[in-house]
This record gives C-alpha cells, structure tokens and sequence, in this order.
C-alpha cells in the first residue's frame, strides 16, 4: 500500500494530521495499535474531566443549601462511570467518522520504521507494508511506572487504573502534585474521598507562578486535602490490604495509592535507530516544522518532549501537515495555554513573573482577587485571581494567570491579547460585559494602570 502521507498514532496530534494532510490533497492513512483517540480521548483528558464535572456539580450541590435549595443528593460512581464510557464511546465514534469522510485508511496494529519511506504494521500474526512519500509519527506518551513504587493494580495504581473505577476508596495516597495529581486530588475530595497529596518539590503544581500554587493549596486544605509539600515517599508497601506510605518521617495509610509521577514517551520501539533519527533522551528532536533530522520524517505531540498538552499535539499535528504537502507552516510554542481543571481551576498562558524577569524584561504585575467581582458572589465562587505580567515601560501584556471558577473558558481571551500584542491601557479600554467573571481581566488592567474603580489603591 503506499500513500502521500502516513501517521503513525490516532490521537489529538495524529488524527488532526492526517485529517489536515487529507484536506490539502493527500493520500493518507492513520496506523494505530489501540483506540482511536489515544491517551486524551480514552485514559486522560475526556474521562478526567468527565468526573471532575461531575465533582463540580456534587460540590455545588452540597453547598446548594445557601441558595435556598435543599433535598439529599446521592453519588452513584457506577453511574458516572457507565456516563464516562458512553462520552468516550461517543467521541471514538466521531473520530472514526471524521476519518471516513476525509477516505482515510484506518490500519489497526504496531508500527515500526523499517526504512526512510517504510512502516511495517504487525496485527496479531500478519504483517503489511505500508509505502508513504512523508511519515508523521505521532506515538504519544504513557504514565510513568517508577520502580521504586509497588505497582499491583489494584492497590499501588497509575491514574489509569483509576479512570476505570466503578466505586471510590475511603482513603486515597496520591504521590505528585502536578497535574494529573491535582486534578485527581480535587475531584476526590469533592466526592468525599480522604486524599494526602504528596509531592517532593516544594509546591503543588511545580514551575507554576508561585502565587497560582498557593492559592490552589489554600483551597485544597480548605477542603480537607492533605497537603505535603518538599516531602518524599521513602518506602511504600501494601498490607493486609492496605497501602502504607513511609512520608518524611511519618506513616501515611490508605486503601490506595495513585502514583502520578510523570509520563514516559513512546520512542522505544518505533526503530529510529535504523534510521539515524536524532533523539534527546527518549524525544524525537524536531524543527520549527516538526521536521526530524530525516527531512521526509515528521513528529508531534508529547513524543517530541515539547509540550505534554493535547492542544499543543494538534497544532503540532496540522503544522506537520502541512508542512509535509507543500506550505511554509511552522510552529511557535510562546502562546500554549496550560489549563489544570481543578476546584479552583488554574490556567495561564504566555510568561510568569519570573520568566518575564529572566527575559529582560521590566516586569510590572497586577492581581485582582475574584471576590470583588459581582457575579463571581452570585455564583458563590470567590477564590482566586487574574494576574496581569506586562512590560512596565512599554505596557505590552506578557503573560496571564489566573486561579477561579471556569479559569480555563477564561484564559482564551488573554491568549488573544497576547498574540496581538495588546497592553494593558487596551485590555482595561475593552468594555467588559457585567456582571461577568472576565470583568476580572478589566479590574486587573486598571489596577495596573493605578486607576482602580473596584479595589483599594
């Protein structure tokens, strides 16, 4: 079989190649050795914030007594995740569909480069050869299982293992506080699950704005989330049915423990060796035009180690594209917004504080707190904050964080105003709907400026 454009890998970087390939002219098909949709659609973003809403909605409603509604609310897990399954089901239908209509060959199986132009697919005992002018490999990335952690599957489980639960533990040890453990730390609280959040740097959500960390950890202790921060698991056994974690100098007990330690890149079999492929570490190492070192070769998505996002895997997916039928496309990684969809949500794209400073730059910020927004009293959701890092001199806006309710829905319109280089006189002169939680952005802007109507001077 031969074809302009093959894409080795289904999910938000592979799938979105092969449809853009396809849509500028090519013959183009997609390998893939599980479910369509990888990682995001199946074992992480889809299902994750699947419960997560769910948190949102449970939370809400136990507090739903201060609007003047009452009755009980029961939480049926089974249920939830009988619903997960049916969005992802959903979803990989859709997919499936996109792909049809576009007349993309779909090859179920393992790929390996077995030459410059060659994959060689196995499924089951069969093997086919798959001819392609260009590759795009776009393998993802899996959870990282560390040795040191006593992994059965059941007790000692990745984040995996867990969006597969059809009830919750009463106890929960969760070991890192990055993303994926943070998200999980919060939906499970919120469900009433007892979490010890565990990390061995010295604040959740590590390489965050330092401001941004400390208002998650303020909400999650005021949730009842035990927050450990610069503190390391020295030695994790289960039994009796019980996981026990020596942390620091104290024992942590519970019915499971959820390690979320990173992710390991899908590098490993793929035979670039044969190939001279230049790689760092387990990355594939690309260009501007997700080119690799053999110029026919293209990669995207967390396999190139340049950002482990979804979003950034399909920007990455369409400039290889289509790069790979002809266009000048490049990529730029300046403006990738990062969302974590915790309660409180964080978001922030562009530069923090102390990233504009590295840069040169003469920093200036302002920080309006959410608590001063009308509508942000109405919805009963007052924590956190906007965060403006602009030029002090120029007044350019540089970056945003934000810590709060739909902090991710949010963060869209300080991605634009960066890219169009606005300041921050331009940010504060847009009328702002009221009453609004993005009047957060206008409120943030004139307290730049000196000139706040809605707080303290």
């Amino acid at each position: 079989m031969s074809y302009d454009v093959a894409v080795i890998g289904a999910g938000p970087g592979g799938y979105v190649a092969a449809i853009r390939a396809a849509q500028s002219g090519g013959k183009v098909c997609v390998i893939e050795k599980n479910e369509l949709g990888g990682t995001c659609l199946n074992r992480g973003c889809i299902p994750s914030k699947v419960l997560l809403h769910a948190a949102k909605l449970y939370s809400s409603f136990q507090k739903a007594g201060t609007f003047g509604i009452t009755g009980n609310i029961e939480l049926n897990y089974a249920q939830l995740a009988k619903h997960k399954d049916e969005i992802i089901g959903r979803l990989n239908n859709g997919i499936t569909a996109l792909l049809k209509n576009r007349k993309i060959t779909v090859i179920q199986g393992t790929a390996r480069l077995t030459g410059k132009r060659e994959i060689t697919v196995e499924h089951g005992d069969a093997m086919t050869k798959v001819q392609s002018d260009k590759i795009i490999i776009a393998t993802g990335s899996e959870v990282a299982r560390l040795p040191v952690f006593p992994f059965d599957g059941k007790h000692v489980i990745t984040s995996d293992e867990a969006l597969r639960w059809e009830s919750l533990p009463s106890e929960i040890i969760i070991v890192g506080a990055g993303a994926t453990g943070c998200e999980f730390a919060s939906a499970l609280s919120d469900f009433g699950v007892k979490v010890h959040l565990v990390e061995l740097l010295d604040q959740v959500l590590p390489g965050l704005d330092p401001d941004v960390s400390k208002e998650l950890a303020r909400a999650f202790k005021k949730k009842g989330v035990d927050v450990r921060t610069g503190t390391k698991i020295v030695s994790m056994k289960v039994e009796d049915g019980k996981v026990r974690a020596v942390a620091g100098d104290e024992t942590i007990e519970a019915d499971v423990a959820m390690i979320s330690t990173g992710r390991k890149l899908n590098s490993a079999a793929l035979g670039l060796d044969g190939l001279s492929i230049e790689i760092n570490g387990s990355s594939i190492a690309v260009n501007e035009h997700c080119q690799t070192s053999v110029p026919n070769i293209y990669a995207v998505g967390d396999i190139t180690g340049q950002s482990l996002l979804a979003h950034a895997a399909s920007r990455q997916g369409i400039v290889a594209a289509e790069h790979a039928m002809g266009k000048n496309t490049a990529m730029d990684y300046s403006l990738i917004p990062s969302c974590i969809y915790t309660a409180p949500e964080v978001a922030s794209v562009g530069l923090t504080e102390a990233q504009a400073s590295e840069n040169g730059s003469q920093v200036k910020t302002a920080k309006y707190p959410f608590i001063g927004l009308g509508k942000s009293q109405v919805l009963g959701e007052g924590a956190g904050f906007v965060k403006i890092v602009a030029d002090e001199k120029t007044s350019q806006i540089l970056g945003v964080q934000i810590v709060g309710y739909n902090a991710t829905e949010l963060i869209g319109e300080a991605a634009i105003a960066i890219r169009l280089e606005a300041t921050v006189e331009e940010l504060a002169e847009t009328i702002h709907p009221h009453p609004t939680l993005s009047e957060a952005y206008m409120e943030a802007a004139e307290l730049f400026l000196g000139q706040p109507i809605h707080a303290m001077k």
